[in-house]
């Protein structure tokens, strides 16, 4: 051992030897950290933060009273440590923004339906969402668990109904309504708050139900939840 890794990043060393007691992991944190890095293609933030997407799972372990570990909101945890380490290796910004947010969302499970899948797209972002899907797969075939067959299908599933939100070109942002803020001030929407509120209301229901993203409707739907 040469001790570079106490010198560069010495959350990572604290991995070593660090045991996930949980029947979704076979390996100790570490080798899981390793083993999903390689995984990923080779590209600077893909590669980053999967180095950094359970890096604090080390600070919210919690064992429960039949001896399984679990790592409550470690994705929160994982996101400040990440900033931080990054930010003292002098990352640029962009990079770190676009790793933050990777690991931020690394863990979040989609339903296999088109509305969770549409969802999902807009709560993680169109620009990420592909670099997410890349994300969840590593980070499963690194879990090495008896689930490991199960969760790939259900990946493999979420994948499939991606590529059937996209064709069908479903709205999956604000700016892909037919609807925007200047509709609503002119519908007498108050300027502010109450506009970004509604906007994002109106994108909700799109969400729910894309044949909704008509003028007509989306004004309604306005007009009613404002008492116009």
């Amino acid at each position: 051992m040469t001790g570079l890794l106490s010198r560069i990043l010495p959350e990572l060393e604290e991995c070593i030897d660090f045991s996930q007691n949980n029947p979704h992991h076979e390996f100790s944190l570490f080798e899981h950290t390793i083993k999903s890095t390689a995984n990923i293609k080779p590209e600077l933030h893909l590669r980053l933060a999967m180095l950094f997407h359970d890096i604090g799972k080390i600070h919210t372990k919690t064992v429960d009273r039949n001896g399984v570990d679990h790592f409550y909101n470690h994705e929160t945890m994982s996101v400040k440590m990440a900033h931080k380490i990054m930010e003292r290796m002098k990352y640029d910004n962009r990079t770190r923004e676009k790793v933050v947010r990777l690991v931020r969302w690394h863990d979040y499970r989609i339903k296999p339906c088109e509305e969770s899948v549409r969802k999902a797209v807009y709560r993680i972002g169109k620009e990420d969402f592909e670099d997410y899907l890349l994300i969840r797969d590593a980070d499963i075939r690194a879990q090495g668990s008896r689930y490991l067959n199960e969760k790939l299908e259900h990946h493999r599933l979420i994948e499939a109904l991606y590529r059937e939100v996209l064709n069908s070109g479903a709205p999956l942002s604000l700016k892909e309504l037919v609807v925007n803020g200047h509709d609503l001030l002119d519908a007498g929407v108050k300027e502010g708050q109450d506009v970004k509120d509604t906007l994002n209301y109106l994108m909700k229901k799109v969400l729910e139900d894309p044949g909704r993203n008509q003028k007509n409707v989306l004004m309604e739907f306005a007009r009613q939840r404002n008492n116009l």
